[in-house]
């Protein structure tokens, strides 16, 4: 789980925090999730071998996630990646099957939704670290998904003719939201050997998504074109320096033997989702550790669990809208809380009463400009989809003003 930090327990077993990560089950649905097909079975991991990835056939099903990981025992890599892998047209590769679909998104052939984005990336090999010259979001012009990939292995098998072999997670990103789809890709590459790099397996089979849930799997030919990536330097020393500062992490089961007069059972975090399948993963900080459920998917445990990429929806945003204004009071005093929204903004005008709606009233959610005041019924408004749809910043902001008119002074609901 990336980038989790939040202060120290106190001691002995006296106050901790429980992260919890899942497919949302309430916020932004809008609606019941429709369209649902029934659960695909789960089989039998295939081999992920030498053959598999050099041949053109395309896989059955997805394999056990956990195949996609470097072994305990693995040997060091034999080669070293640096440079460019591309895979060859992704949109005429793949299968999919599709859970679930409230919002119809998986409509034809021709669907964006049923294959990977254009995938061009840059890696850097630091051991048997193989590491993404870019991990932020992706940007990739498809109207469907976006990536991030975090850093994988590579390592050598004594079956793989000479061959390295890697592997790296990877997440499809909605395009304008904060759902993500988790997987792994794994390949073989050589710089001595021709052809230098076999097909690239890869799977998508968990994600943070209740309205959108599938399974993608494919085997693809792909490009590896060796180079020096340019700052190669820096982005193995970043990588070392993240690995090194990580928290450690046990077994959720661990905190019956670390605090064994706690009374603490583990399971009894999600009895009231022990029938929910959406739990993506969760945990517990206490005393400076990570207690982790492991990150299970619908074929098996997931490789690269420390790498899961996990949204967190309205958390964010309240987060975004204090911090920014904790630093705007820190850079010109707390009376920048009590300034008014319409000197900043033109387009104030537009719609709603904003002549008297200050910074604080905004970050209070008390504007005074609404739709209803009953919990949820805004956001699930053709209004509210408009706005969110909306990518560019001059339609945006007019949409933001006119979608809501004034019903109460600033500050009083």
């Amino acid at each position: 789980m990336r980038s989790l930090k939040t202060t120290r327990a106190m001691k002995p077993f006296s106050f901790f925090i429980a992260v919890f990560a899942f497919s949302p089950l309430l916020e932004g649905c809008g609606g019941s999730a429709g369209n649902t097909t029934s659960q695909p079975t789960p089989v039998s991991a295939p081999a992920l071998s030498y053959g598999d990835l050099f041949s053109n056939s395309m896989p059955t099903a997805p394999a056990d996630d956990g195949g996609f990981g470097m072994p305990a025992n693995a040997a060091a890599p034999a080669d070293k990646f640096e440079g460019r892998l591309d895979l060859v047209n992704p949109a005429g590769n793949g299968s999919v099957s599709v859970i679930t679909d409230t919002y119809g998104a998986f409509y034809g052939s021709v669907s964006p939704w049923e294959h990977l984005a254009p995938f061009s990336f840059e890696f850097v090999q630091d051991g048997n670290y193989l590491i993404p010259a870019q991990q932020g979001l992706v940007y990739t012009g498809s109207q469907a998904w976006n990536y991030i990939v975090g850093p994988g292995r590579a390592w050598t098998e004594s079956d793989d003719s000479g061959y390295t072999r890697a592997s790296f997670p990877f997440t499809l990103v909605n395009r304008n939201d904060n759902c993500t789809h988790n997987g792994e890709m794994t390949f073989l590459f050589s710089n001595a050997k021709s052809p230098n790099i076999s097909n690239v397996r890869y799977q998508i089979t968990q994600e943070t998504c209740l309205w959108t849930k599938f399974n993608l799997w494919g085997n693809i030919s792909a490009t590896y074109t060796p180079y020096s990536v340019v700052n190669d330097a820096t982005i193995k020393s970043n990588n070392e320096n993240e690995v090194a500062n990580r928290l450690p992490v046990k077994p959720l089961s661990a905190l019956t033997t670390d605090y064994p007069n706690s009374g603490v059972i583990p399971s009894n975090f999600i009895s009231a989702y022990q029938s929910q399948p959406d739990i993506a993963t969760y945990g517990l900080f206490i005393d400076g550790v990570i207690y982790s459920s492991g990150c299970p998917t619908r074929f098996g445990e997931y490789a690269y669990c420390n790498e899961m990429r996990l949204p967190t929806y309205s958390v964010t945003k309240s987060m975004l809208n204090g911090v920014a204004m904790m630093r705007l009071g820190q850079l010109y005093g707390p009376g920048v809380y009590s300034q008014l929204i319409k000197d900043y903004l033109p387009q104030y005008v537009d719609g709603g009463d904003w002549s008297n709606v200050t910074f604080d009233n905004t970050i209070d959610l008390a504007t005074g400009n609404y739709l209803s005041a009953v919990s949820m019924s805004d956001e699930n408004t053709p209004q509210a989809t408009t706005f969110f749809d909306e990518e560019d910043y001059t339609p945006k902001i007019n949409d933001a003003f006119t979608a809501f008119p004034s019903q109460v002074p600033p500050g009083t609901v």
